[in-house]
């Protein structure tokens, strides 16, 4: 297949080390699952913040590296589950100073839909919350102001049959889950809807320790988020090689 592209993952990035040990894990799967099918093309991975370099740098030097490769083009997949203000303004903006960089080179940048857009992610939801067949879903997503991601949640929660709820906003996930065992719920599923693991997920799991406490006769289950696993990537790849 063909030998053009270069890849970049752009993530928003995270002070704690475990958050790269993942995100390298996930572009190793991404890499082995490219190879497999042919594709050649370089991948490489980018923090939105909190990291030396900006991102506008990043895609400079990147688009500097693919073209010695003698590749055509970049397509740069922002890994963010929804519609907010870095997938709407922030990698746009740094996407533009980057190709203003580079004017010079002659070599296309496409920017991705950010990777929860289109319902991408639904199938996999869908698998970890078959899991847990005869249990009510809750679906934990972080929370954003903008309407664009606030349509995006509640549609992927409606798909996938789960009570939409919020790490930092209304309605909180703690909350809901006291109010659906108000109304009779026995069973209860939550899937933190994160890429990786990390400090809110620990707190959310911290909290339904305690939630399990109050209610003896309550099963109350949590899934691992997304994390750096072969069916992400599958699902990464598809839309690297389709958009």
């Amino acid at each position: 297949m063909n030998n053009d592209t270069g890849y970049l993952l752009v993530v928003h990035g995270s002070r704690n080390p475990q958050y790269k040990i993942y995100l390298d894990r996930l572009a190793d799967l991404i890499r082995e699952k490219l190879k497999t099918l042919g594709v050649n093309g370089y991948l490489d991975t980018a923090y939105l913040e909190l990291s030396s370099q900006s991102l506008a740098q990043k895609i400079t030097d990147f688009a500097h590296f693919c073209h010695r490769q003698s590749y055509k083009q970049i397509k740069i997949l922002p890994l963010f589950l929804f519609s907010g203000t870095h997938v709407m303004d922030d990698i746009p903006e740094q996407g533009a100073i980057a190709l203003k960089n580079i004017a010079y080179v002659g070599i296309d940048i496409k920017i991705l839909p950010h990777l929860g857009s289109e319902g991408s992610l639904l199938g996999l939801l869908q698998e970890k919350y078959q899991k847990y067949p005869h249990h009510q879903r809750i679906l934990i997503a972080h929370g954003t102001r903008l309407k664009e991601g606030q349509a995006e949640a509640s549609l992927l929660a409606k798909n996938s049959s789960a009570t939409l709820t919020f790490w930092s906003m209304n309605p909180f996930y703690d909350q809901v889950i006291t109010n659906l065992v108000t109304l009779g719920a026995k069973k209860i599923v939550m899937l933190p809807y994160f890429l990786f693991p990390g400090k809110i997920t620990r707190a959310i799991a911290f909290r339904i320790e305690e939630i399990k406490t109050e209610y003896n006769d309550l099963s109350l289950e949590i899934i691992d988020p997304l994390g750096a696993t072969p069916e992400l990537a599958h699902i990464i790849v598809k839309n690297l090689l389709e958009k």
